[in-house]
């Protein structure tokens, strides 16, 4: 649940509170809201079981809010774990191990330096973004079609885990710099 849900069913919970409340104390105490009083004491009158009925509505309405509200503040403990169902039971992994899975079927290629890999769960498969610096003197293109089709069938091939899409970013060209050291004629790297 993203944080907009969240905030609307917390809001939505407090007004069912706020309701649910004020109905209660309206249908045990009357004289609080007059016009509310008249408008039940015309349709109600004196009978019992319409008082009665509006308590376990209002209690019903106040149980469902305090419920929404538990469940809008309650954080989800499984948003770093991807689950998978099979006959046996449930096979709960977590991010990292999918994102050393990832790392490790994109580190294959030489091309490529600064690995960094993320992912997004949407219900029982993945959506994967690496982000990587090349080498210069590389296709891109081809280069990032290549970490595409080998990450997914890591990822598919190790988990079970059906990969949604694989996002390759490339965020710079990779270059090292060198410099000679002023002692001698070795070359180092910086």
């Amino acid at each position: 649940m993203n944080i907009a849900t969240r905030c609307l069913l917390v809001l939505c919970a407090i007004l069912f509170i706020f309701i649910s409340s004020l109905t209660m104390i309206v249908a045990l105490r009357t004289d609080v809201l007059t016009d509310i009083y008249y408008y039940l004491n015309d349709s109600i009158g004196g009978n019992y079981y319409p008082t009665v009925a509006i308590i376990i509505v209002s209690l019903i309405f106040l149980l469902l809010a305090i419920m929404f509200l538990v469940l809008g503040l309650k954080t989800n403990k499984d948003k770093k774990y991807v689950s998978k169902h099979t006959n046996m039971g449930e096979v709960k992994i977590s991010f990292v191990t999918i994102e050393n899975i990832i790392m490790n079927a994109a580190g294959k290629f030489n091309e490529i330096r600064n690995i960094n890999a993320s992912l997004t769960r949407s219900n029982e498969d993945v959506s994967v973004i690496i982000k990587v610096a090349v080498l210069p003197d590389v296709c891109i293109p081809a280069l990032s079609e290549q970490i595409q089709g080998e990450v997914k069938n890591a990822v598919e091939e190790s988990t079970g885990i059906i990969v949604k899409d694989v996002k390759v970013c490339v965020q710079s060209i990779y270059s090292e710099a060198l410099t000679k050291n002023n002692v001698g004629n070795k070359i180092l790297k910086v």
